[in-house]
């Protein structure tokens, strides 16, 4: 990241702070920081917010960012839902919306992400010259330069190009990222691991996937599919994944293969809800207790091996278990200190995301920003190079 970049980033993750500390942060000599600082307020990218407390001499301005200088829009797409948020420049979510997803071909899919895209602007009242991109998060395998859906089973889509269906609709760039990927964004850029270099957020819902950082910096392997956690396999002899393998972590602890286990130790033949589920087992419900319960064991399998092999500092469980983390929190630890490597578990964190449903929409739309940041120092105008 060059040196603007830098320290609009600095003030952006401080909410505000002055000059000397910037310098003090970023390393850069006092002589930098203040030129740096006039080229941004000449951007109405950041502004003086008021007076630090002295020190010792005169009183340090503070500086924080426009955050109404310009917007980010992140699109999550799910199976039966899309969500969409509204990020200031400061990555907060100012509005959210969302979309049902009736029929999950790619095109209708496209069209129900307009029209939300649209509703939303209309409805928060910005118009599309203040608004630098659309992040769009999938449940899926993407190739982020060509715009296309590689490979996403839970929406029955193979090389979809999403972007392409878009880009008519709207002239800003529009940015393609997997949900999971996304979510750890999220996290990295306003929850859980905003100091944190080295983690690996995990999104359980439909399907399962996960966003792994490593010293601060999304790793997406070599062909850009590193991640898919959920088509490992916790159970040899586990019921068959929609990737075409059986005993996948998806395949146990998606909210699908939740409800699904629930129905068949009932003998039902469905309409059984997550939300049903948690509610019987606060109610002391045995089948739900047992069915949540083996669910933690699986999960705290999955983060078992994760811990093996990356070692990393925490782990943030997002999504739907947002719901119901906190019930089986201690069974899932208990089974990660069970079957990880000790020297590794002990310091290994697990954490239940704060962020709630948005999180992956709000990781969507801080790529955008992301993105944007980094081409201040290319182009002031960095709507046209992003």
């Amino acid at each position: 990241m060059h040196n603007r970049a830098l320290v609009l980033d600095v003030i952006r993750r401080k909410g505000s702070i002055s000059r000397i500390d910037i310098s003090r942060q970023t390393l850069l000599t006092p002589t930098a920081v203040s030129g740096i600082i006039k080229q941004l307020m000449s951007m109405k990218l950041i502004r003086e917010k008021g007076e630090d407390i002295s020190t010792g001499g005169r009183k340090p301005i503070l500086l924080e960012l426009n955050s109404e200088a310009c917007y980010a829009i992140g699109i999550d797409i799910d199976q039966h839902e899309a969500v969409g948020v509204i990020l200031n420049l400061a990555a907060e979510a100012v509005f959210v919306s969302s979309a049902q997803i009736h029929d999950r071909d790619g095109n209708k899919v496209a069209e129900v992400v307009a029209d939300l895209i649209e509703n939303m602007i209309q409805h928060y009242g910005i118009t599309m010259d203040k608004v630098l991109g659309i992040g769009l998060g999938v449940p899926g395998t993407v190739d982020k330069k060509s715009g296309i859906v590689l490979f996403a089973p839970n929406l029955g889509w193979k090389d979809f190009p999403i972007i392409h269906r878009l880009k008519d609709n709207f002239k800003v760039p529009i940015l393609l990222e997997n949900e999971a990927r996304a979510t750890g964004i999220a996290e990295y850029w306003v929850g859980l691991a905003k100091q944190w270099q080295s983690f690996v957020c995990i999104n359980i819902r439909t399907g399962v996937g996960s966003g792994i950082f490593i010293n601060g910096e999304v790793y997406t392997g070599a062909r850009g599919t590193a991640g898919e956690v959920g088509h490992s396999t916790v159970a040899h002899d586990g019921p068959l994944c929609s990737c075409g393998n059986y005993g996948c972590l998806e395949a146990m602890v998606s909210t699908p293969a939740l409800v699904r286990r629930y129905e068949k130790r009932l003998n039902l033949g469905g309409g059984a809800t997550l939300q049903q589920i948690i509610t019987r087992y606060k109610k002391g419900d045995e089948t739900a207790r047992e069915i949540l319960e083996e669910t933690g064991v699986y999960i705290g399998i999955g983060i078992a091996n994760i811990i093996n092999i990356l070692n990393p500092s925490s782990i943030i469980l997002g999504g739907d278990i947002i719901a119901y983390g906190h019930l089986i929190l201690d069974i899932i630890k208990d089974t990660v200190r069970k079957r990880a490597l000790e020297a590794a578990a002990n310091n290994t964190e697990v954490f239940i995301s704060r962020l709630g449903f948005v999180g992956p929409a709000i990781g969507a739309g801080a790529i955008v920003l992301k993105k944007a940041f980094s081409f201040l120092d290319g182009e002031v105008q960095f709507k046209k190079t992003l």
